[in-house]
């Protein structure tokens, strides 16, 4: 449960982020100097990310174990968000989104995942309701709490929410996540992954 608790807060960010930044881009891109079109795509390269590492997911969860998936997929979060905040060009803050997508595309898939096996199969529809939230409405939520950050403490200050957040995680992920599994010669099916 604790478990699953982490995964869906650190989905529920990861996917907030992917709105979030929507509320942002006039400070950011007259901090970075550039136009607010080009700086929509800190959004559009996000989702693409995104499009990347969610059919990737699978592939490296079978490959490496639980704890390993979720720390790397919350250090990329973490990493990311502190990259965004001292990028000193659009690119370098272009690349630290995908950094950030690359970790909230390990949690989705992982999150679905365990509702289906490990959770209670009576229980399946609590889980699956919470998976919703995470998944879903916190995406509509996203441009409401960037924009109170914005608003109050400038638009860094949402990316060093969501580093602290990462930060924070990590502890009950070391504590609670599994660290057995993993099997070092599952091959990656590359014709698949392109199909997707």
């Amino acid at each position: 449960l604790i478990t699953f608790a982490v995964l869906s807060i650190s989905g529920g960010l990861g996917n907030c982020s992917q709105t979030a930044v929507n509320a942002l881009l006039t400070g950011m891109s007259a901090e970075m100097g550039v136009s607010v079109a080009t700086s929509q795509w800190l959004t559009s390269g996000y989702i693409l990310a995104l499009g990347v590492f969610v059919p990737l997911a699978p592939f490296l969860s079978k490959r490496f174990s639980e704890r390993f998936m979720m720390m790397v997929a919350l250090g990329c979060i973490a990493a990311g968000s502190l990259l965004v905040i001292a990028a000193p060009l659009f690119p370098v803050a272009l690349l630290a989104r995908v950094m950030q997508a690359a970790g909230a595309g390990l949690m989705m898939p992982a999150m679905q995942t365990m509702v289906m096996v490990d959770m209670p199969h009576e229980r399946m529809g609590l889980f699956m309701g919470i998976n919703g939230i995470a998944m879903g409405f916190m995406v509509n939520l996203g441009p409401t709490i960037g924009g109170a950050l914005e608003s109050a403490f400038g638009w860094k200050s949402f990316f060093w929410f969501i580093f602290a957040c990462m930060v924070i995680m990590m502890i009950p992920t070391m504590k609670y996540a599994r660290s057995q599994g993993g099997n070092k010669q599952e091959r990656f099916d590359a014709p698949s992954f392109i199909i997707c």
